[in-house]
């Protein structure tokens, strides 16, 4: 008879493990934002991408510093004051959205998310997970007009060829981002299964020693 009740409590436990992993890999969204490589005066496109399961609608709000950036279009806001605010609606694919600024001087600095809803299709909030992109501004290179065109052709080469590992470093970075934000849901989802396991584990010990006592 106690072998029964330890086969029930471990199939109960099983069935509590996987509706936790089912639980956690639906809840959360990962907010990530593409990062800022460029020289003073350039506009540069910056993506907000929010994915997750059934993703029905996001409101972000991104913090930018206007000493270094100056917002041109893309997002809900109207004026430069630091802040743009980002609405979408969608049928549970992931959310992209696409904003400009334009780089006002050299220095670096960041990229925030101040603050974060989002829902799912059913209109149940979900957890979101984000982190800061940084934001690192060159000074314009200045021509050499003492050695004459051919320099100055050399130069363009060069700005061109920076400007193609900029972009080539910008699918890495993202990816880093959201494998930072799945490393949170999976630690959280690891931490579940662990306390349902002692559960179990405390519960097969009880029933067996309570059938021996009888």
């Amino acid at each position: 008879m106690s072998k029964k009740i330890t086969a029930v409590v471990l199939i109960l436990a099983l069935a509590l493990i996987y509706a936790t992993a089912s639980s956690f890999a639906d809840s959360g969204a990962v907010i990530s934002i593409s990062p800022v490589n460029t020289v003073s005066g350039e506009v540069v496109t910056v993506n907000v991408n929010v994915s997750g399961s059934n993703i029905g609608r996001a409101e972000v709000m991104l913090e930018y510093d206007t000493d270094y950036l100056s917002y041109v279009s893309g997002g809900q806001s109207s004026g430069d004051n630091g802040t743009v605010q980002l609405k979408d609606a969608g049928t549970g694919e992931d959310l992209v959205f696409t904003l400009e600024f334009k780089a006002l001087k050299a220095g670096s600095s960041s990229l925030d998310i101040a603050s974060a809803q989002v829902y799912d299709i059913d209109e149940q909030e979900m957890e979101s997970n984000y982190q800061s992109a940084d934001v690192e501004i060159a000074e314009v290179p200045q021509d050499d007009s003492d050695n004459g065109d051919s320099n100055d052709g050399s130069s363009d080469g060069q700005e061109q060829a920076d400007s193609s590992d900029d972009q080539s470093d910008d699918p890495a970075d993202d990816t880093s981002k959201k494998d930072s934000g799945k490393e949170k849901s999976d630690l959280m989802l690891y931490i579940g299964i662990g306390l349902i396991v002692i559960g179990a584990i405390g519960l097969t010990i009880y029933f067996v020693s309570r059938r021996k006592h009888r």
